[in-house]
């Protein structure tokens, strides 16, 4: 998250970053420091928010990052911010790569990589058109691959494979 607060200082909109998540740890007291002392009065740290409160400050967002440094495994944020058709910058690490689809469905970053994430960050909020672009294939594609329907009808063909197999 430190990376993240230090390429959004080299943002070059007069936008804001809104944190989200939960706040009582020590990470999230490290992040807070990287704030302390520098001109960042446009992020807001909002600590844990209940879903329907998350909802709508995802729906009020241009798109959502995803600035993790560990390998994750298919990590809910990425398709909460699809299903609200919002493109996701995502770390190059873990399945984050194989969430995001490269200028379908966000834009992905080097880990660690302060100036790309900037780069990155500064391309969506210039280039509206692609942004929503991205954003109607990431809702699109949570449609057809993880709604609630395709999900019951795969765990149904496992069941059935099961069934038949041991009859």
């Amino acid at each position: 998250m430190p990376d993240l607060i230090k390429a959004f200082s080299k943002v070059d909109a007069n936008v804001k970053l809104v944190i989200v998540g939960n706040d009582r740890n020590p990470e999230a007291d490290k992040v807070k420091r990287c704030v302390e002392g520098c001109d960042l009065s446009n992020i807001k740290f909002l600590g844990y928010q209940p879903l329907p409160r998350l909802k709508k400050i995802l729906q009020n967002a241009l798109f959502t990052v995803c600035p993790s440094i560990w390998y994750e495994n298919s990590p809910m944020s990425t398709y909460e911010s699809f299903a609200l058709g919002k493109p996701v910058l995502g770390s190059r690490i873990g399945s984050i790569n194989e969430q995001v689809i490269e200028g379908r469905t966000g834009l992905l970053f080097e880990p660690g990589n302060i100036d790309d994430l900037a780069d990155k960050m500064n391309y969506l909020i210039h280039h509206r058109p692609e942004l929503i672009d991205m954003g109607r294939e990431a809702r699109k594609i949570v449609e057809q691959e993880h709604s609630p329907e395709v999900h019951y009808d795969q765990l149904m063909a496992v069941y059935d494979k099961l069934v038949h197999q041991y009859k």
